[in-house]
C-alpha cells in the first residue's frame, strides 16, 4: 500500500542552522512534497513510514534501536525487544537472510 501523498519529517540535530530548516520547510512543496518540522528532538524519534520499512528488512538494526531508546526509557515494555531477540538469535535477519518477520524470495 503505498503513501498517497509524499512526506518528510524536518529535524534539527540541536546545531543545525535555523536557515537550513527554514530552506527546506519552503523548498519541499515545490517537490509536491508535504513537510512537518518536529521541533523538539527526542531519543528514539524516527518516521512511521521509515519505522515500517525498517522492522520489514532489518529486525536487528530495530533490536540495536530499541535497546538504545529503552537505557533512555526504562519503563519500555520488554515483549518487543524480546521478541525481536528471538528473531536475530534464530538467524532471521529480513532481506539479509531471505527470512524475518516475512519470506523473501531471491
Amino acid at each position: 500500500m503505498p503513501p498517497t501523498s509524499n512526506a518528510a519529517d524536518v529535524m534539527s540535530d540541536g546545531e543545525t542552522d535555523r536557515a537550513v530548516l527554514d530552506t527546506l520547510l519552503r523548498v519541499l512543496p515545490e517537490f509536491d512534497v508535504r513537510s512537518f518540522e518536529a521541533r523538539k528532538g527526542s531519543p528514539g524519534f524516527i518516521s512511521h513510514r521509515v519505522w515500517a520499512a525498517i522492522k520489514r528488512e532489518s529486525p536487528d538494526l530495530v533490536l540495536d534501536i530499541e535497546e538504545h531508546y529503552a537505557q533512555e526509557n526504562p519503563h519500555l515494555p520488554e515483549g518487543p525487544r524480546t521478541l525481536l531477540h528471538e528473531y536475530v538469535e534464530a538467524g532471521k535477519l529480513g532481506r539479509k537472510t531471505s527470512e524475518g518477520f516475512y519470506r523473501y524470495d531471491s
